[in-house]
């Protein structure tokens, strides 16, 4: 009786055990909509899903073809196929996928599509059939077209806004340019003279005077120019704000320099030299010239 019972449970685990392993073989078709109702502004995505579960080689299908789409626009098509296992058994999916847009508001209908397949060990063929699929354009929610309307004028609007804005943009900046050339073209031949009167305080041996004199042009010219209205106090401090207002390096640098020549002459007495003091004349000289002439 025991051996009995013991026989009988082998053969229900068995048959569970097979129940769990064994995955039916065969060919399944879908059709899939992303919906059923939109308007003529929406897009329609329609996938054709063949689902083969088995060894591939043994199921031979045939062409899959998408059906005849009236009253739409077909915007894009594509395919793919993913390979995986299904208890232990090879499932393969094909998806052809196309993208389309209706043409008009009213009722169409995705025509139901035909599949042939055949086990080629057993020669059986056999054919799959979808179900039509009904669908709806249907008209855009009221006030749609407002909006997009609206939308459309306030981009219009901001371009007109940011195109005025550069504009303006531009025309200050060439205002500027053209006041700053203004005053460039009114300092720099004052500045190139005092430059001269310089010249000849040294060919006259000044050197006190030249030195002294050079630092006081070319303040002078920072006043015209750039509307520097601090020139006395900390040389550095000066020299930032200098920097800040667009002045050129070199000239600033010139300044310091006679900034403090001009300290040890008031504290030692004793100028710089001839050849020194011409160094830095010939310096601004150079930096004023080229660009006058342009």
């Amino acid at each position: 009786m025991r051996l009995a019972r013991f026989f009988i449970v082998i053969a229900l685990v068995g048959l569970l055990l097979c129940g769990v392993v064994v995955a039916e073989e065969g060919v399944k078709l879908d059709v899939l909509v992303n919906t059923t109702q939109l308007t003529v502004h929406d897009t329609l995505e329609i996938n054709l899903v063949v689902t083969i579960t088995g060894e591939e080689q043994y199921i031979s299908v045939g062409e899959l073809m998408l059906p005849e789409l009236v009253g739409f626009e077909v915007l894009s098509t594509g395919s793919s196929s993913i390979k995986s296992l299904k208890d232990e058994v090879p499932v393969v999916s094909r998806t052809q996928s196309v993208r389309c847009k209706p043409l008009a508001e009213g009722s169409c209908e995705i025509p139901a599509v035909t599949l042939d397949y055949s086990d080629t060990r057993s020669g059986e063929l056999k054919t799959l059939n979808s179900s039509p699929i009904s669908i709806s354009v249907v008209s855009p929610p009221k006030g749609a077209g407002d909006y997009m309307g609206l939308g459309i004028l306030g981009f219009v609007i901001a371009i007109v806004v940011v195109g005025s804005i550069y504009v303006y943009i531009k025309v200050q900046r060439r205002r500027q340019t053209d006041s700053d050339i203004e005053a460039f073209e009114q300092s720099a031949p004052e500045f190139l003279q005092d430059l001269e009167k310089m010249k000849v305080k040294l060919a006259h041996g000044k050197l006190t005077e030249a030195q002294s004199g050079l630092l006081t042009s070319l303040l002078i010219y920072f006043r015209k120019k750039y509307s520097v209205s601090e020139t006395s106090g900390d040389a550095r401090v000066i020299a930032e704000r200098l920097a800040e207002m667009g002045v050129e390096q070199p000239l600033i640098e010139t300044y310091l320099k006679l900034h403090d020549w001009n300290d040890s002459l008031k504290y030692g007495g004793i100028p710089r030299t001839e050849k020194e003091i011409t160094n830095v004349l010939n310096r601004l000289r150079e930096a004023m010239e080229p660009s006058h002439e342009s």
